[in-house]
């Protein structure tokens, strides 16, 4: 299929600021959109801890959190695919909603969310 991609959007269950659980969740959702063909799934914003964590995303315990859960999901990617997972990130003392791009062993980057 030349000149096809093929994107699959996922939404799994949230487990509200358990970033460990949602990484399961998340590779559970990759390996299906994977066995469908995928080579890009995509994920709501914050899917990585969920929208409504609050104060908590300023906390240092779940940001650290955030980062290993983002470098498991690039370690544990099946080959092929690339996933678009939601998450906050914090760069130059500002929080970003952010879209961070992961593909087999690579965190390629993240962009933060204009509207």
């Amino acid at each position: 299929m030349q000149g096809i991609l093929r994107v699959a959007a996922a939404v799994p269950h949230l487990y509200l600021g358990n970033v460990d659980k949602n990484v399961e969740a998340h590779l559970e959702k990759i390996a299906e959109a994977k066995e469908k063909h995928a080579s890009l799934v995509v994920f709501p914003e914050l899917s990585l801890t969920g929208a409504t964590c609050g104060d908590l995303f300023r906390q240092q315990t779940l940001m650290g959190s955030v980062w290993h859960g983002i470098k498991a999901l690039a370690e544990n990617m099946p080959d092929g695919i690339t996933a678009v997972v939601g998450a906050p990130v914090e760069w130059r003392g500002r929080l970003f909603n952010c879209g961070v791009i992961v593909s087999r062993d690579t965190i390629h980057g993240a962009v933060p969310k204009m509207y």
